[in-house]
């Protein structure tokens, strides 16, 4: 047996018994051998840059392809299949373990959540929402200022975000854009 050509790597031939040999002498262990279609291929596109710099193009073009095109669709088609009673448990569960880590409880009055919470769900009614959702607030220090969707519809805001916001309008576009990854999902 032989090990494939490199380029002009040196090149090791397994003798029976379990004895190696190696040698820089490509050409004469070419000889010696009958290459299989695949390896004189592989050698010619290894042996000019050109085509190594075209096979790194086609894979990165390939991976973009797949990150950009391929990915979106199996990741819509995997959701669709999703129990909603599957959903639901995954947004509570994934609440609590930030919770756990991440989150406290929110330093915002009831009087200051209600009033976000009507003005969004006035927003939301405004613009023919049917997507289910549930806006919770929490404080996180560690997190900063933000806002993100949960699975089951589940909104998050963060007081910081909401202190940081110079008025209720800039609030509620951030849930307004949060609302639309649920609205994505549903």
């Amino acid at each position: 047996r032989r090990s494939l050509r490199i380029a002009n790597t040196p090149r090791w031939l397994y003798l029976p018994g379990g004895g190696a040999c190696v040698t820089s002498d490509n050409d004469a262990v070419d000889r010696m051998t009958r290459d299989r279609r695949y390896e004189l291929v592989l050698h010619r596109w290894e042996a000019r840059p050109a085509y190594a710099v075209l096979a790194i193009a086609m894979v990165v073009a390939m991976l973009w392809l797949l990150i950009d095109r391929v990915l979106p669709v199996a990741v819509n088609e995997i959701a669709a299949r999703i129990p909603v009673e599957a959903e639901a448990a995954l947004g509570r569960e994934t609440l609590e373990g930030i919770e756990r880590y991440f989150l406290q409880p929110t330093k915002l009055s009831s009087a200051r959540q209600a009033g976000l919470r009507a003005r969004f769900d006035a927003m939301a009614r405004a613009g023919g929402e049917t997507a289910p959702y549930r806006l919770e607030f929490r404080s996180s220090p560690m997190i900063g200022a933000n806002a993100f969707a949960l699975p089951s519809g589940i909104i998050v805001m963060t007081d910081e975000l909401v202190k940081l916001a110079k008025n209720d309008r800039e609030v509620i576009a951030v849930l307004a854009h949060e609302l639309g990854h649920v609205r994505h999902r549903h």
